[in-house]
């Protein structure tokens, strides 16, 4: 093509980008590079459209072939480094950027980019030295301090965390990005602290998803909060921050009762993660002649639970990096009947997919204690313990749907040690325990744990969590303890441990488990149970608050479940002192869990499938009238 009349429409298609007609402008270069497949500027130009329209897979293809046609050209290489991260590909990021640096060495963002892939394949000291290679540059540049915050709290430094991003925070006052985090770091048992962080960020940028989920989700772990506050909070933030940014509509379909439903699941937690614990035995045992299974994964990490994931889908996508409006086109064209969210206000959601309602019914289950607050969702999966009918049915968004028996059930890990003796039998002491999320431990909780040691002489409270390998998280919670009367030689805490089958190994320490409140345990309590050991839970008028009691119905302890505060004391003191039905369970535990609901995987898959072809069944019928 003549190089002249090339620059004439280049520029024509130039002012239709800048009339903001993107995927005109779009069109018109993929029109010209089929007349000059050659020429860089049309390969740069789409692959920066494509950024725009949020299609990162195209514009990767672009910038690809824009290396290759002009190798030396840097921000060439630049971009593609940078969207290889977008699409999570970080391996490829880091070596794309650093053959840029290694032409042009004191490009600070460069750097900071490399250093957040460095940092996403958990090479954490090779990002803190690309962190630093930035300040060096610019001391006090607000963005990468952040970006070390988030290292430090990765990293378990939880107070260098916070001081550094105080620091980015009197540099950028209204930085949202240091904001957020700056809330994250505050959530680890102070989730007050929190909340007030994600709302200073939210009175900023009310519609900034990040701090909309955050907050939303922290709301969970807050005591003293009513649950109609909560309910009010998710019906007013979620819709505010998720609604449909586009025009994208549902293809129309035909609707054949003969064929299988079609069902996906949506999570970026389908690796080793806990939501696979309750998801990998739904897949299992799935009705193959009444269900075809999807998965929808928005992450590109991946193990062998998701290789075995993988097995168990007729088929699978990662979404990431993928705008919400080509994951509902996949969804479309997958034609799913019924698209399942295992996320909620988690890390890592879609919920921007489901708004646009690709699925004629949308479900929300397992991945997160609460409404999601949006009205695009149409039920949330649960139990009648769980949501007891007309206690929790107002503070949801989405119609309940209650399980017959267990809202879920559990599958442990391969890797799981035997039952071991119990532990006060041979140290002649009870030790009390909780391997809960230290962000689900508060001062009222404390409070109560404290009360219980000091009615069993002698006991031991054994609190592991990862926070808990920085200094000053421990002295917290030593402090907290000791403002009780709880001396230090009475606690044991513990950080990080090696392998999850080194972290059940821990339960041959502990003889009872306490559940945490309002934000009770769900995997840390099926681990504690598979591990022979009694976890005593505390009733609320949550459906967060609540889950401890339907896993402790399943496996026939009711016996254990508190109603009040003061009865949550009683319990455990009692169970402290009943040796002999300590031993019992501790022998028994892992037969009644294997014999009960909550692992009677067939059973429960068959009430989950009839829980979606009832859903599937009214909505057609709604439509339909």
């Amino acid at each position: 093509m003549n190089t002249q009349f090339l620059d004439i429409m280049i520029c024509k298609a130039l002012k239709v980008y800048d009339d903001g007609q993107l995927p005109v402008a779009l069109k018109l270069f993929e029109e010209l590079t089929a007349l000059a497949p050659a020429e860089p500027r049309l390969q740069y130009h789409q692959g920066m459209i494509c950024m725009e329209l949020h299609d990162n897979q195209a514009a990767c293809t672009h910038f690809r072939e824009l290396v290759r046609l002009q190798p030396d050209f840097l921000e060439g290489r630049m971009l593609l480094g940078m969207i290889y991260a977008e699409l999570g590909l970080q391996e490829e990021a880091i070596d794309t950027l650093r053959g840029v640096l290694e032409v042009c060495p004191n490009v600070p963002e460069i750097h900071h980019r490399l250093g957040l892939s460095l940092a996403g394949v958990h090479r954490y000291e090779d990002a803190y030295r690309e962190y630093q290679e930035v300040l060096r540059l610019i001391p006090d540049h607000s963005a990468v301090l952040c970006s070390l915050g988030v290292l430090f709290t990765t990293m378990g430094k939880i107070e260098e965390a916070r001081k550094i991003l105080l620091r980015a925070i009197e540099l950028k006052p209204d930085s949202v990005n240091v904001i957020n985090n700056l809330g994250r770091i505050c959530k680890i048992g102070k989730a007050s602290e929190g909340l007030h962080w994600f709302q200073r960020g939210l009175d900023l940028e009310p519609e900034n998803e990040s701090l909309t989920s955050n907050y939303l989700y922290t709301l969970n772990y807050v005591p003293d909060l009513l649950p109609e506050f909560i309910a009010g909070k998710y019906k007013e933030y979620a819709p505010r921050c998720y609604r449909p940014r586009s025009q994208w509509r549902r293809p129309d379909r035909i609707v054949d009762g003969k064929r299988p439903l079609r069902v996906g699941y949506l999570s970026s937690d389908l690796y080793g993660h806990s939501v696979s614990f309750f998801l990998e035995p739904v897949l299992q045992h799935h009705d193959r002649s009444k269900f075809e299974v999807f998965c929808y994964y928005n992450r590109t990490l991946t193990d062998k639970t998701t290789e075995r994931l993988k097995k168990l889908c007729s088929g699978w996508h990662c979404i990431y990096g993928i705008s919400d409006e080509m994951v509902a086109d996949i969804i479309a064209a997958d034609r799913i009947d019924i698209l399942v969210d295992l996320s909620g206000h988690t890390a890592g959601h879609r919920l921007g997919v489901f708004t646009l309602h690709p699925a004629p019914v949308q479900v929300s289950w397992i991945g997160h204690p609460n409404t999601t607050g949006l009205p695009q969702m149409d039920y949330y999966l649960t139990d009648e313990l769980c949501d007891p009918p007309g206690m929790t049915d107002h503070l949801f968004s989405e119609q309940l749907y209650r399980l017959p028996r267990i809202f879920s059930c559990y599958l442990p890990p391969e890797d799981f040690p035997p039952v071991s003796p119990l532990p006060s039998s041979y140290t002649g002491t009870i030790t009390l325990g909780c391997f809960n999320n230290i962000a689900k431990v508060n001062d009222q909780l404390i409070s109560w744990w404290a009360a219980i040691l000091n009615e069993i002489p002698g006991a031991k409270l054994y609190i592991k969590s990862p926070a808990l390998d920085d200094e000053s998280v421990r002295q917290d919670m030593l402090s907290c303890l000791g403002g009780f009367n709880i001396q230090p030689e009475r606690l044991l805490l513990q950080g990080v441990t090696g392998s999850r089958e080194d972290h059940l190994g821990k339960y041959a320490m502990v003889d009872i488990a306490l559940d945490t409140f309002p934000y009770h345990g769900t995997t840390t309590t099926c681990e504690a149970l598979w591990m022979g050991v009694p976890v005593v839970t505390l009733a609320g008028r949550t459906h967060a608050s609540r889950v401890g009691v339907s896993l402790l119905h399943a496996v026939g302890l009711d016996e254990l479940v508190a109603i009040t505060p003061v009865e949550y004391i009683a319990k455990t003191v009692a169970l402290a002192n009943d040796r002999e039905r300590l031993v019992e369970l501790r022998q028994n535990m892992r037969l009644m869990m294997s014999g009960s609901p909550l692992m009677d995987s067939q059973g429960v898959t068959r009430e989950v499938e009839r829980a979606f072809m009832d859903m599937y069944a009214e909505t057609m019928e709604r439509n339909c009238l």
